[in-house]
């Protein structure tokens, strides 16, 4: 297993008879405690340099019970959400040469959470383990969480592969972001009451796979979620990925102790809503929108330790589990890694994301010019679209008007211009617009009310 390294303190816990006393030997520390009332003991461990093995001697009740672990220090990382993070390494492309290269970093441990709720009470343990810690290994590495540990390897390779990473998949296919939140989040948001009786119930994940693993400490979360809200409670996404991402910091062990070169207490990376099924539907759109709290871009004001990864340009009509089960997903990661590599560690020259409008200009009744931050490439022509006083929808031409401006035609009658709102917006990286540089990194979803420039 991997503990959460210095600045923050990792924990030890577990269960005894209540007043019994519990010794926990390592290195040069002898610590003690007791045994509460409720059958629940808990260690803080001190601060620990990245390293290991560490051998623990864990004693109850005066040496009638004794156990010992080792245990590697370094950097944890909670991966979340529904089919797209638990989609398994054995499901992506090159998944052969996926899991060879995967076993060559022994730094990391993987651990799966077996899938469970509970309806009202937040469980103490979790259930079980569909991958216990384990380093990556033939029978393991294939059944584990593609995004959670292509994620891992490439803040791995940032170290060198030096530094300890813990990888915990704790995902559930089909899940909306309510039976991911705690309480609090639904007292915050007000969210719309669910009396349902399955893994979908308000805060059922949470009690099941989130709160009992709170009482360590971790680096950060990453998170794909998003496609189950599209038809439920889509304009409450934005106060509960906000009120969600306070929450679980505020709730995980020392979640608040900033830490490494930009002093980020609690990372949390989201992956932006990709690419779903053909059609015309508009509604991704929005929830892609709304998972940056209505902002365009992480992070803002609203979430300040947040980072973002978009894919919404990794279209894959040929998945054999559906077109909203893209197979790339080490482009993924690594758009959401070189976020974190700049948010986390300081990285510049990694991009917290792709190109962002920053004006534009009715220019006359049918076209918009619209300025972005960074030089432009031109991936095709799918992207832009409008919607007009009657709710319909109409794709919107467009041409590099220089190299960071575009000119966007419309109906004079138009009402919203998007971008990389439908569900499906383009071929394989063939969306409209790109950043003219190495990465070539999607500009970011975005709206604009037309009426309002007028």
């Amino acid at each position: 297993m991997v503990l959460q390294m210095a600045p923050k303190s990792a924990v030890l816990s577990g269960f005894g008879e209540p007043s019994a006393e519990v010794v926990a030997q390592f290195e040069d520390n002898f610590l003690t405690t007791s045994v509460s009332d409720d059958g629940a003991w808990q260690i803080i461990l001190p601060p620990h340099s990245p390293g290991g093995p560490v051998n623990f001697q864990i004693t109850q009740g005066g040496g009638n019970e004794t156990f010992s672990f080792n245990a590697w220090f370094g950097d944890v990382w909670f991966c979340s959400g529904q089919s797209n993070m638990e989609m398994r390494v054995e499901e992506v492309f090159n998944s052969t040469e996926e899991i060879t290269k995967a076993l060559s970093y022994q730094n990391l441990r993987l651990l799966q959470i077996k899938n469970n709720y509970s309806l009202s009470t937040e469980l103490d343990e979790v259930e079980g383990f569909s991958i216990p810690w384990t380093a990556p290994q033939p029978d393991s590495v294939p059944k584990f969480s593609a995004m959670c540990l292509f994620f891992g390897e490439r803040l791995s390779d940032h170290f060198n592969n030096s530094r300890p990473i813990g990888l915990i998949d704790s995902s559930w296919s089909g899940t909306r972001i309510e039976a991911w939140s705690s309480a609090r989040v639904a007292a915050e948001c007000n969210t719309p009451a669910n009396d349902g009786q399955n893994e979908n119930s308000q805060s059922a994940l949470w009690n099941g796979m989130v709160a009992p693993l709170t009482k360590t400490a971790i680096r950060g979360a990453i998170w794909y979620q998003g496609s189950t809200n599209v038809e439920w409670n889509a304009d409450f996404y934005a106060c509960h990925i906000t009120a969600l991402v306070n929450d679980w910091r505020n709730s995980f062990q020392q979640g608040n102790v900033p830490a490494d070169a930009n002093s980020i207490a609690f990372p949390f990376g989201i992956f932006q809503n990709g690419p779903a099924e053909r059609g015309e539907s508009y509604e991704w759109g929005y929830l892609r929108w709304h998972q940056t709290v209505d902002q365009g871009v992480l992070p803002n004001s609203n979430i300040p330790e947040a980072f973002l990864g978009t894919t919404y340009d990794l279209t894959d009509h040929d998945s054999p589990t559906g077109d909203i089960h893209f197979r790339d997903k080490q482009t993924a990661c690594t758009r959401l890694a070189d976020a974190a590599k700049n948010l986390i560690y300081g990285q510049v020259d990694r991009k917290k994301y792709g190109p962002v409008p920053v004006n534009i200009d009715l220019s006359s009744a049918d076209s918009l010019l619209i300025t972005y931050d960074t030089a432009l490439s031109i991936g095709g022509p799918d992207g832009f679209a409008f919607e007009l006083a009657d709710g319909s929808w109409s794709a919107a031409s467009f041409a590099l008007e220089n190299a960071t401006s575009v000119r966007v035609q419309v109906q004079p009658d138009a009402r919203l211009l998007t971008y990389a709102f439908r569900s499906s917006v383009c071929e394989y990286k063939q969306c409209a617009l790109y950043s003219d540089d190495e990465d070539r990194l999607p500009a970011q979803p975005w709206i604009w009310d037309i009426r309002a420039q007028n």
